[in-house]
């Protein structure tokens, strides 16, 4: 699931030259990682109800360009890996519609009471939230010591403590930047900064920052009075290429405008329509009454139904199916006139990608008609027990219609958890299998 975060760049978030601090970029990618993790029930509250806490190790990001004040920036982030140690999170940036950038962050999560990283994969709220999509930019680096005298010294102040007693991690670049003098801090340029968490500055504590800047990039260290590093950063003055042969399918991933939903316990949403993937998973169900073989084909969001194709099998209309195939996936296809079809493709034996085209022209006009209202209920999230209600109570004159309103039923019936299907009765027609 990707989540999607809007921003304006505000007056007080831009420099002398108009356009949005480095440190503010920074913001608003660990802001989008924090909401991101509360929609998905593992954020700050979430894992401190276990004595636990999210800790960002690195981050890092590339932009073509520095918005200017006045812009909207757009923000997309989703959970790429879970690792037993850490987890590594991507972003896009956006603006005016377009992608001007990339990101990648390294989190891990710690016992509050040992300070200790916690094994992820024992915990069961971290189940099946990876994507184990790419986003094709290299990941955040880790950077040397930073071998220079320190040239600027710090005292945190009330504005530089969050609610945990310690330092804000983004009070560090700010810090670095301070370091310099401030006609100069604005030229940084934003091709990529790379950015190490190392340890965390408590209020009582002074810190230094140390500066070099190479041929290659500006880089910075912030160091308690004994010495011991606590942050370090670099701001590269070269373009680092974003892997082409490892872009991934953006359409894969579920957008999720996560300012106006919200997720239920199951880490689903209620009331909101999803955006279509260009491909979803597919489950093949097959049903037969008196004489006539039907079959149904159910798209799969997040493993949930999403929508629903149905209607006799008939070979003689295209529909030739080896009884083999019980899965594959449904895809959309925007045809050059902008009209819309679906696809069926599956694996056949042999390995191979068999493609059925116009899957959407295969059934009679009414069966689709009533498919399209079933697909637009479950699109919006509503409940499997309620659409089987829904389509039970559907009354309906032709008797043809009526077999095909029950095999609907049945085969929405295998989504619902174990202890609901019991409850729904559908009926039983002596000729149906």
């Amino acid at each position: 699931m990707l989540f999607e975060f809007d921003y304006i760049v505000e007056p007080q978030m831009v420099d002398s030259s108009y356009t949005i601090r480095l440190s503010e970029i920074e913001s608003i990618l660990l802001n989008s990682a924090g909401k991101a993790a509360d929609m998905l029930k593992i954020g700050v509250d979430d894992l401190k109800a276990d004595n636990y806490a999210w800790v960002v190790s690195r981050l890092a990001w590339q932009l073509d360009y520095r918005p200017r004040m006045g812009k909207k920036i757009i923000v997309q982030t989703w959970l790429d890996s879970i690792e037993r140690l850490f987890s590594i999170r991507n972003y896009r940036i956006l603006v005016d519609g377009k992608q001007i950038g990339l990101g990648r962050s390294v989190w891990a999560v710690i016992n509050l009471t040992t300070r200790r990283p916690v094994n992820i994969l024992q915990e069961e709220k971290f189940m099946s939230l990876a994507t184990n999509i790419d986003n094709g930019m290299e990941m955040p680096l880790k950077l040397p010591i930073v071998e220079s005298e320190s040239t600027y010294t710090y005292q945190p102040t009330y504005s530089d403590i969050d609610f945990n007693g310690h330092c804000n991690s983004v009070r560090y670049l700010q810090w670095m930047l301070n370091a310099l003098p401030w006609q100069e801090a604005a030229n940084i340029p934003a091709t990529r900064v790379d950015i190490n968490y190392l340890q965390e500055v408590m209020a009582d504590e002074k810190v230094e920052i140390a500066y070099k800047e190479t041929d290659q990039a500006h880089n910075f260290e912030v160091r308690k009075e004994n010495g011991q590093a606590v942050a370090r950063a670099t701001c590269s003055k070269v373009t680092y290429p974003v892997r082409i042969d490892n872009q991934p399918k953006w359409d894969q991933l579920t957008i999720v405008n996560a300012d106006s939903s919200k997720l239920d316990a199951n880490n689903s949403l209620q009331g909101k329509h999803l955006k279509r993937p260009t491909e979803l998973n597919c489950d093949i169900v097959r049903f037969q009454n008196q004489k006539d073989k039907w079959i149904a084909f159910v798209g799969l969001l997040n493993g949930k139904p999403y929508e629903i194709f149905t209607g006799l099998a008939d070979e003689d209309g295209g529909l030739l199916i080896p009884k083999s195939v019980t899965e594959g996936k449904i895809i959309k296809v925007v045809q050059d006139d902008g009209t819309k079809r679906y696809d069926f493709q599956y694996i056949s034996k042999r390995g191979l990608k068999t493609t059925m085209e116009g899957l959407s022209y295969k059934f009679d006009k009414e069966f689709w008609n009533y498919a399209k209202l079933i697909s637009g209920v479950l699109r919006y999230g509503m409940p499997i027990d309620q659409v089987i209600k829904m389509v039970s109570g559907l009354q309906l004159d032709n008797e043809s219609i009526n077999s095909w309103k029950v095999g609907v039923e049945r085969a929405l019936k295998k989504y619902l958890p174990d202890q609901q299907q019991d409850d729904i009765v559908i009926p039983q027609d002596e000729n149906q299998q």
